[in-house]
């Protein structure tokens, strides 16, 4: 018969109170010698709480760097013109508190691009739709590398596409660029300096939910010739199909990693408050956002499950901001 500490790898401790960082002790099992009880911490149900607004509203952003919910920012978009054609340069970052419209815009306007980066100081942001009312709307191919104080442009990505918000899976200099419109099944990994094509995913697609590293990618949902609810795993070698969302949606944001993600938002056609996250293997609904949007930017890097920012989008071009927290909750056994 398994024991405990040969499942665990150590044994159960007696502690006379509960530990004080929860968050550090998420499954672990304790006997309570105070209150003569056994103890478990388990994450929290997680729910959505509103943040303070953007500067300038926008939607089709691009987001979605792989830094934290309290360092994040936001590169273009478009703002409320008539057919939201007028694509913006705008740039804004995240302190936790405030957004702060940074001095530095991109060189070129757009919206539907990609971001790719790991803080607000060191991000790319790639491809998208440059336009302005009353003139034909150009997918872009150019990227731009952000320093921390400047836009650079630096080599293009292989071929001009849009529908690639809010952003993709990696760093400014291990990145993974996937899907986009028209609707591809494109993969390819950028290095820093260049990129390559990588083996394609599944099923052609634009405007997925993504996130995760260069290695170890989430592609969720999206639009090919319909509304998607499937979901994609890059191991660094292939794309393979695992278990679908809950809710079929485009134009979601997400965050986290291939064993603890999160997906909100969305369009099916029409905006969506729903959340989902992914444990590796399945989705489940959680809380909803307090306001349907679609087209939005989002982000929270790696820990975006338990702490993740959704800002900006469809209806009415948004300069909303919602905050996720999962805290950590304690639960007492009790016989039966």
């Amino acid at each position: 018969m398994a024991t405990y500490k040969g499942i665990q790898g150590y044994s159960v401790q007696s502690l006379a109170s509960d530990p004080g960082t929860l968050s550090e002790v998420v499954g672990q099992l304790w006997y309570n010698s105070t209150s003569n009880v056994w103890k478990i911490a388990v994450e929290g149900a997680g729910a959505w709480s509103s943040g303070n607004n953007l500067n300038t509203g926008r939607t089709n952003p691009s987001a979605g760097v792989m830094a934290p919910a309290t360092a994040a920012i936001t590169m273009g978009g478009s703002d409320s013109s008539p057919g939201n054609l007028n694509t913006i340069a705008t740039v804004e970052t995240y302190n936790g508190s405030v957004w702060a419209t940074n001095p530095a815009s991109l060189n070129t306007t757009r919206k539907a691009a990609a971001g790719i980066g790991e803080s607000q100081t060191a991000a790319i942001v790639c491809g998208g739709k440059a336009g302005t009312p009353g003139t034909p709307a150009v997918n872009l191919a150019n990227v731009e590398l952000y320093n921390g104080s400047t836009w650079t442009e630096v080599n293009n990505i292989l071929a001009a596409k849009t529908g690639l918000d809010p952003g993709s899976a990696g760093t400014s200099t291990a990145g993974l660029l996937y899907g986009g419109g028209p609707a591809t099944d494109s993969n390819q990994s950028w290095d820093g300096t260049s990129w390559t094509e990588e083996n394609d995913l599944n099923v052609a697609k634009k405007t997925m939910g993504k996130f995760g590293t260069q290695t170890a990618a989430v592609c969720a949902g999206g639009y090919s010739t319909t509304y998607l609810d499937t979901t994609e795993i890059w191991n660094g070698t292939s794309w393979t199909e695992v278990n679908d969302m809950n809710t079929t949606r485009s134009n979601c944001a997400g965050g986290g990693t291939t064993t603890a993600g999160i997906i909100w938002g969305g369009d099916q056609p029409g905006a969506t408050a729903n959340t989902e996250t992914w444990d590796g293997t399945c989705w489940t609904e959680v809380a909803n956002l307090a306001t349907a949007v679609a087209y939005q930017g989002g982000g929270g890097g790696t820990s975006a499950i338990t702490a993740a920012l959704s800002w900006g989008g469809n209806p009415t071009y948004t300069n909303q901001t919602e905050e996720w927290a999962m805290g950590s909750a304690i639960k007492t056994f009790t016989s039966s």
